[in-house]
């Protein structure tokens, strides 16, 4: 058992680590249930508020944060007057994300580790969780920097991650899963490769940001992608000994918390956090069950076909059905449905006069 969660740690490294296991277990991709998820919606102000003190307590109960901190400080303050950042952006998350990409140390390793099993429940985030100020300011960071409305406003970043101590596979073409901590990637293959080729994932990320300037490594050139999004599993194959994982991002976030640490206790179902459609669309899909491989391919393809003559869609008593005429699907890794008719619930819908 020891060794195993050893394994499972090691095996989050991501583009931060280069060991690589000479037995490789196997592991589920899935939607990551016991991650700890806010994305502060509605509380991102008072938020900054509470985290100043906070960040304090934390780093004198951790030596190894302090000593973090107060050195990512001082690299930001000879780094900040050369960086353009957007409105919002404040010192304390640049320097969050100068932590968090210092690999010379293991703090980026810690808190993915409490990350990945810091969502049980609110109260054990409250007692166990000893970096809440970091995971609120790397969290914020990535919002500020990536802005809002996901891939609605634009075509979002392909990226690669290499990870080299387990295999991920999926259960099946058309699952949702969600990475469950904060993943690494690189908009550089060849980088992504160094890292590790037990699973290759290649990832369109609409949250994701890219982080490269004010990376300890920005020869990486990395885009961190946040523990709440949404992903489709579009294509996968084993060749040898690597597991290929092609993941295509929802547009969609997927949080149990949200305001944790004011008091917002842990929701059976998770709720989206982005919002072209809905300021709080919530996924009952997610509750128990990703959505079904038909659910999800209209979900993740709804804006292509709504683009080609080929493709229909019209409202019917609460469902969409979609009649595809063409089976040009291939290039995601998915059969072709030419000539059916499918039918799909808990879809996150434009307005018609959009589809």
């Amino acid at each position: 058992m020891m060794l195993a969660a050893l394994l499972l740690a090691l095996s989050y490294l991501g583009l931060h680590s280069l060991w690589q296991a000479q037995a490789v277990p196997i592991l589920p991709l899935g939607l990551a249930p016991d991650t700890f998820d806010d994305a502060y919606v509605g509380c991102a102000e008072e938020m900054e508020e509470k985290a100043a003190p906070l960040l304090k307590e934390e780093m004198a109960r951790h030596a190894l944060l302090r000593e973090s901190w107060e050195a990512a400080w001082e690299a930001w303050e000879h780094k900040r007057h050369r960086l353009t950042l957007p409105p919002g952006f404040r010192a304390q998350h640049g320097i969050a994300i100068m932590v968090y990409t210092n690999s010379s140390n293991t703090l980026y390793w810690e808190l993915n580790q409490v990350v990945r099993t810091g969502g049980s429940s609110r109260e054990f985030y409250m007692r166990r969780f000893p970096f809440k100020a970091l995971h609120f300011y790397l969290t914020r960071a990535l919002q500020l920097l990536r802005g809002s409305g996901g891939c609605s406003k634009g075509p979002g970043e392909v990226v690669f991650r290499g990870v080299g101590t387990l295999h991920f596979e999926p259960r099946r073409l058309g699952d949702s899963v969600r990475l469950g901590q904060f993943a690494s990637s690189s908009l550089d293959e060849a980088v992504a490769r160094r890292f590790g080729n037990a699973t290759f994932f290649s990832l369109r990320t609409c949250f994701g940001a890219p982080i490269q300037a004010l990376s300890v490594f920005p020869e990486e050139r990395e885009v961190l992608i946040p523990p709440h999004e949404v992903f489709l599993v579009t294509r996968f194959s084993q060749d040898g000994a690597q597991s290929l994982v092609t993941l295509w991002s929802y547009n969609q976030t997927c949080s149990h918390f949200n305001c944790a640490y004011l008091g917002g206790e842990k929701r059976p179902g998770c709720v989206s956090a982005q919002s072209e459609y809905s300021s709080a669309l919530s996924l009952s899909c997610f509750n128990t069950s990703p959505p079904t491989p038909t659910q999800a391919l209209l979900t993740h393809h709804l804006s292509f076909l709504s683009s080609r003559r080929t493709a229909t869609f019209r409202l019917q008593g609460g469902l969409l059905s979609a009649f595809l005429k063409d089976p040009a699907l291939g290039p995601w890794g998915l059969p072709a449905l030419g000539g059916w008719a499918l039918k799909a619930q808990c879809l996150p819908l434009r307005s018609p006069r959009n589809l």
